[in-house]
């Protein structure tokens, strides 16, 4: 499943199947699928879009309102990215979600096999509850 998912946000440049693999069209996107996975959720793997905005904007590197960063998930919740996302709520109070749950701990792991997360930024992820955020530039890349 997480595989299938993945094949709509490759891209090997050449039309070509690849292995599946989070090299998403952009830079942002690929900051904003590991901001989704660095989100604290509810009860049922939903966080809302403010959750990410901060994530986000401390992998940027710079602070982003919603307005620059909402569109992407509204991306990732459409059929041309395979649905990475799910959506519920009313416009302006949406929450989001992996589609599949193996999807948010596949994203942090391959991530930082490919450097793209280093060591500490994971461990404060996978071993805080998430309730501040990092401010120390050292975490990030």
């Amino acid at each position: 499943m997480v595989a299938r998912r993945l094949d709509g946000i490759q891209s090997t440049g050449q039309g070509q199947a690849a292995a599946p693999t989070l090299n998403l069209i952009g830079h942002a996107q690929l900051q904003m699928a590991i901001a989704c996975a660095m989100c604290e959720t509810n009860d049922l793997g939903f966080f809302p879009p403010v959750e990410m905005g901060k994530w986000f904007s401390a992998l940027q590197g710079k602070e982003y309102k919603a307005s620059g960063y909402v569109h992407y998930l509204d991306e990732f919740c459409e059929d041309k990215r395979k649905r990475v996302l799910d959506r519920v709520g009313e416009k302006r109070k949406y929450l989001y979600r992996f589609a599949d749950p193996l999807m948010q701990p596949f994203v942090l792991i391959h991530n930082f096999g490919q450097g793209k997360l280093n060591s500490d930024l994971l461990r404060h992820v996978l071993g805080q509850a998430r309730l501040t955020y990092p401010a120390d530039e050292a975490l990030l890349f």
